[in-house]
């Protein structure tokens, strides 16, 4: 029987509450709450293409489709590029 296809948001939230099952569970959830809210002044006070994003240009293809996906379909924006370009 075929697995059932995840989305990417439901993909992600499992990594997120793996990652949450470390032990250090209040500091984590503050570190995201804390970075959550610095995302969501800037795009409120600069707009959403004011958030860019750079990526390692050594990271696996995995890593860097990720970091695309979170700054495109986070925030609406296309501003990402990786490191080998600077």
């Amino acid at each position: 029987m075929p697995k059932e296809k995840l989305s990417a948001r439901e993909i992600a939230a499992s990594h997120i509450e793996a990652a949450l099952d470390t032990g250090v569970r209040g500091e984590l959830r503050e570190a995201l709450k804390k970075a959550a809210e610095g995302f969501a002044k800037a795009k409120a006070k600069y707009g959403r293409h004011s958030i860019f994003g750079i990526a390692s240009g050594r990271a696996p293809h995995e890593a860097a489709y990720s970091m695309q996906k979170f700054i495109r379909a986070g925030f609406g924006t296309h501003h990402i590029d990786n490191c080998s370009r600077a």
